[in-house]
């Protein structure tokens, strides 16, 4: 190699003109389906948790118009507390309209409500047409529960007239009235069932920490109480935890952890003050154990606005932009392993040397701040670093993962000509990138762009004719897209949903 070239690679990532950008929003990536409404709402349906009701019916209803048996899997798997995305707001939002608008698809499956969801989420029915589906149900389940010795939990969600809430207190006369109960009667079934199914909150609340069964408790149980576990019964709840482990049980079906994200830890470190480093490192580890990274090394390089550092703005782009850079510099394993790149003076490798998470997650958030990220820059950096110390093909990392918020600009070193692109990172910008890497007796790493901010882009993966990855959106799917390194488009991880056995309760039969 001259040494010309090597001067000429260092002038390149210094003097990379800073005016010449393109904006990834400005190409249209939606062509595996620009239309469909279920992959919409698919897409977006992590992301309505604020939005006004109206949006989330107009963005449902959509989907349901299309192909109301498949939006009504999605539906479900939206409020999974198990598998699924958790959310009790949407679902309920939706729910409540179905409800009005009578639909026949939802009386059909109504009682898979308290199972993809609580009993509670019944009470989104009230006042609507499928108020009497929702009271058959729950008179049939307390028929059931009073025979029971392992009765369900839904005196437990069962509104109470002594709550300090009017609403509760409304909702528990309108259950009372239409079960035909006094209201002497109507406590005593509620004191009586709960005594016997024993909430996991009683037994704490008393200290009973030996009594916990952790086997019978749902992941948003184990997810809410674990640090409580982890300090008040460490011994009997990691030993759980490892049995799960040793039975090799499905890393998505291991109840504590298997649905914990990096996105959940740094979430909680974060907006906890307690700083109790013992606690998070070992769930940290949990976490890091329930995903397998097959892609090899992958060097990170962030673009976040101070606003979303500031975490008062879409606070899942920061969080799952983080958390997602701080599960990567665990996983690599190479010359470049604690290293990511940032643009903050200036391009450049920094290594994250302390080991603290929360001071991890520190320093990747001063590193991630700009406005603009320069791809060649970035490729250049990773070469020049690679000449400069002699490092070998097989440690090179095999790929560069851009996660960039949507105000960040990517720019290039060259400008274009062209008005039209399909891609923002089209084969004259490739060609002159990979000519450098070919050059220096390298192979150029495999490129994947995440677009994080999941409010005005769809989430969707694709990946182009170069192999180059695109990804649009924050979801648990597109993580785990991003760790796998798999080739997936959007409209297979709806299918995955779809075709998943445990949605196949979900009938048709209207």
């Amino acid at each position: 190699m001259s040494f010309e070239f090597f001067n000429s690679l260092k002038k390149d990532i210094f003097y990379s003109e800073e005016e010449l950008y393109e904006d990834l929003e400005e190409y249209s990536l939606v062509e595996d389906a620009q239309n469909d409404s279920l992959l919409n709402f698919y897409a977006k349906a992590g992301f309505l948790r604020g939005e006004k009701e109206e949006k989330i019916i107009n963005l449902f209803m959509d989907a349901y118009d299309e192909d109301p048996i498949s939006s009504m899997k999605l539906l479900f798997y939206v409020r999974d507390k198990e598998k699924g995305l958790g959310e009790r707001r949407v679902f309920r939002i939706i729910l409540n309209h179905l409800g009005r608008i009578n639909s026949s698809y939802l009386a059909a499956n109504i009682n898979l409500i308290p199972i993809y969801g609580r009993w509670d989420d019944l009470y989104s029915l009230f006042d609507t047409n499928l108020q009497g589906r929702a009271i058959s149900l729950i008179r049939k389940q307390i028929g059931i529960d009073l025979k029971s010795e392992n009765p369900s939990t839904l005196s437990k969600w069962l509104k109470s007239e002594n709550s300090s809430s009017e609403e509760s207190k409304e909702l528990a006369k309108k259950t009372r009235l239409a079960l035909d109960l006094t209201s002497k009667e109507y406590r005593v079934l509620l004191s009586h069932l709960r005594k016997r199914i024993k909430p996991v909150e009683t037994i704490i609340s008393r200290g009973n920490w030996n009594k916990v069964k952790y086997g019978e408790l749902s992941s948003g149980a184990m997810h809410k109480y674990s640090k409580a576990f982890f300090k008040h019964d460490k011994e009997r709840y990691m030993d759980y935890l490892d049995i799960l482990k040793s039975q090799k049980i499905k890393k998505d079906e291991v109840l504590s952890f298997g649905h914990i994200y990096p996105y959940n830890i740094v979430k909680s470190i974060i907006e906890d003050s307690s700083n109790e480093e013992n606690y998070y490192r070992e769930m940290w580890e949990k976490v890091l154990s329930n995903f397998n990274c097959k892609y090899g090394d992958t060097i990170v390089c962030l673009g976040m606005s101070e606003k979303s550092i500031n975490k008062l703005y879409k606070p899942s782009i920061f969080y799952g932009g983080i958390g997602t850079a701080l599960y990567l510099l665990d996983k690599n394993r190479g010359k470049y392993k604690d290293y990511i790149i940032t643009m903050n003076p200036k391009p450049n490798l920094v290594k994250i040397r302390t080991e603290v998470l929360g001071e991890r997650i520190e320093e990747i958030t001063k590193k991630s701040v700009t406005d603009e990220v320069n791809v060649e820059s970035v490729l250049d950096i990773v070469l020049f670093a690679a000449i400069k110390n002699s490092i070998n093909q097989n440690s090179i990392p095999n790929r560069i993962l851009f996660i960039l918020e949507d105000k960040c600009k990517i720019s290039f070193s060259e400008e274009r000509h062209s008005n039209h692109k399909d891609y923002f990172f089209d084969d004259k910008d490739y060609n002159r990138i990979k000519e450098k890497w070919d050059k220096s007796g390298y192979r150029i790493p495999d490129l994947c762009f995440w677009r994080i901010d999941g409010y005005k882009e769809n989430s969707k993966v694709i990946v182009d004719s170069n192999g180059f990855q695109y990804a649009f959106g924050y979801s648990n799917e597109i993580f785990k897209f991003i760790i796998k390194g798999e080739n997936l488009s959007s409209t297979s991880l709806v299918d995955e949903v779809l075709s998943n056995i445990r949605y196949s309760k979900i009938c048709s039969d209207i």
